[in-house]
C-alpha cells in the first residue's frame, strides 16, 4: 500500500483456482488494484473475485466507486493473465478504471465521478488480495486461493512523477497483513521484488 497524493496505479496477476473443498461455504477473495481506502472513506478499485458456493467456485471481473455498490463482469477463469489500473484525470475530475482478460482479450474499460456526497481524496494506492465485504458490511471468509502473484506494479503520483511500490521523498509503502479481529493471520504478503512485485499468500479462511 502506498501512502500519499496519487493518480494512478496498476497491477498484473494471473487468476488462481480456489479450492472450494478446502474452504467455507460463501468464501471470497478480491484481487485488485485501487486508490484510496486507507485513510479515506471511498475506495475506486478494479480487480476479479472469486468464490465458493454450494461448493463451486465462481469468477469474475468487478469494478467499484465505494461506497457505491460493485458493478459485477463474467468471463473469467482461474488461468487467465490480468492487467488492472486506475487513473484520475485531473482535467475532468474523474477515475478511469481499467481491466483486461489477456488471455482472452476480454477489456472492462469504465470513467466515473466519485460517488455523491463522498471525497475522493487519491490519498493512497493499493495493490491487494483480501475477503471481501457483505452486502451488510460483514467481512466475509476468505476463500483458499493459494497464492497471487503481483507483477508489473507501476504507480504515479499527482504531479505525474512516475514510480514503483518502494519508497521515495513522494510517498511512503507499507505492507498489510489481513488478520482477524482475535489477531490470526489470513492473508500474508512477501517481500516486495524490485519495487515491482509481491507474492500474497493464503494463510486461513477466518
Amino acid at each position: 500500500m502506498v501512502r500519499c497524493a496519487i493518480r494512478y496505479v496498476a497491477t498484473s496477476f494471473t487468476v488462481p483456482s480456489v479450492n472450494c473443498a478446502s474452504s467455507p461455504d460463501g468464501s471470497f477473495v478480491g484481487i485488485f488494484a485501487g486508490l484510496d481506502g486507507i485513510t479515506s472513506q471511498t475506495v475506486e478499485q478494479v480487480g476479479v473475485e472469486a468464490g465458493c458456493s454450494g461448493g463451486t467456485a465462481s469468477y469474475g471481473a468487478f469494478y467499484e466507486m465505494f461506497p457505491n455498490a460493485p458493478v459485477a463482469f463474467s468471463g473469467i477463469s482461474p488461468g487467465d493473465a490480468i492487467s488492472a489500473n486506475v487513473y484520475f484525470n485531473s482535467a475532468t475530475n474523474r477515475w478511469q478504471l481499467s481491466l483486461t482478460d489477456l488471455t482472452t482479450g476480454g477489456n472492462i474499460a469504465t470513467t466515473q465521478a466519485c460517488p455523491s456526497g463522498s471525497k475522493c481524496r487519491n490519498a493512497s494506492a493499493e495493490v491487494i488480495a483480501e475477503a471481501p465485504s457483505s452486502s451488510t458490511g460483514a467481512i466475509l471468509p476468505l476463500v483458499k486461493f493459494g497464492q497471487v502473484n503481483h507483477e508489473a506494479i507501476v504507480v504515479t503520483s499527482r504531479n505525474g512523477t512516475r514510480g514503483s511500490m518502494t519508497s521515495n521523498a513522494l510517498w511512503t509503502t507499507d505492507s498489510i497483513t489481513m488478520v482477524n479481529s482475535g489477531g490470526k493471520v489470513l492473508a500474508q504478503p512477501g517481500p516486495v521484488y524490485g519495487g515491482q512485485a509481491f507474492q500474497d499468500t493464503w494463510r486461513a479462511a477466518s
